[in-house]
């Protein structure tokens, strides 16, 4: 026998249910990997800011420590260089922060760091929006991507660091 009118209609909202459901769970899914990023990256950010200050204390031209980084060099800094560059100037990261602290100033996300950018992350303090970051990883998971972050949770530092970004990539787009 058919399935009334009724119960269609019945079934049809319990599949409507059932996709809100499902959406409101990966939404709250997502606000806590966020979360979770975000306590991360504020370590992290520690590291950076060491080796910002260390640089303005040396008063050593940028060039320099880049060029002296760039060990192959080819114009970009690597992974291991950056451990380098980090070592040399006193910055203590453990292996397994190390890469974590590099996707935070990998600005252009290729796995390697050229000069520009480092020049912005060093005297600029640029460094990659934790919304980047989130996006990312979800995409290396394969995870479906949100739009945006939820303003909510965006703290006053990392709109700074947001808006420093959008003129960062504005600087890019223009040249």
């Amino acid at each position: 026998m058919a399935p009334t009118k009724e119960e269609l209609k019945m079934k049809e909202r319990e599949d409507q249910l059932k996709r809100e459901a499902e959406a409101a769970e990966t939404a709250r899914k997502h606000k806590m990997e966020t979360e979770a990023v975000r306590r991360e990256v504020n370590e992290h950010r520690v590291a950076i800011d060491q080796l910002c200050m260390k640089f303005k204390r040396s008063g050593e031209n940028i060039m320099n420590w880049f060029t002296m980084a760039d060990a192959n060099k080819d114009g970009y800094m690597e992974p291991n260089e950056f451990k380098g560059l980090l070592q040399r100037a006193g910055v203590h990261v453990s292996d397994h922060n190390l890469l974590k602290v590099f996707e935070i100033i990998d600005l252009q996300q290729t796995g390697k760091i050229n000069y520009n950018d480092f020049v912005n992350v060093v005297q600029r303090n640029v460094q990659l929006p934790l919304e980047q970051i989130v996006r990312k990883r979800r995409k290396e998971k394969g995870e479906s991507l949100v739009d945006h972050v939820e303003e909510e949770v965006i703290d006053p530092e990392e709109k700074k660091r947001v808006e420093a970004y959008k003129t960062y990539q504005a600087e890019l787009a223009s040249k």
